[in-house]
């Protein structure tokens, strides 16, 4: 089964994106801040990660450099609703494996975690 963990510090959307993902087939954790979100990763390192860019105390960007450093880095799909300010954001840290602007199409959500899911599991 894929692991997603979901850093976000909604308060409703993590509770959303976990019941649609479930849905498909997917085991889902949260973390409600970037540290947890890191701690998260080591502790049992996901597949895949759903992560939202602008988070209190660091941002997603911050988070994904330090997925990136890790040796086995899981899939980051960022979530965002500002695609004018996300695009050059990328620019500065490298690449993500995908994101997906809110708010989203289901189908569209899940097919964008399969995709990053298979690219990070081989």
């Amino acid at each position: 089964m894929t692991r997603v963990l979901i850093i976000d510090d909604d308060e409703q959307l993590p509770a959303i994106l976990t019941r649609v993902l479930t849905q498909h087939g997917f085991e889902c954790s949260v973390a409600t801040n970037a540290d947890d979100g890191l701690a998260a990763a080591t502790a049992d390192p996901p597949d895949v990660v759903l992560l939202h860019v602008n988070l209190p105390t660091r941002s997603g960007l911050d988070v994904q450099r330090a997925l990136r450093a890790r040796s086995d880095r899981p899939a980051v799909v960022f979530v965002t609703s500002r695609r004018d300010v996300f695009a050059p954001m990328v620019d500065q840290v490298g690449p993500a494996d995908d994101w997906i602007l809110k708010p989203w199409d289901t189908a569209e959500l899940v097919a964008r975690v399969r995709v990053a899911a298979r690219r990070a599991t081989g």
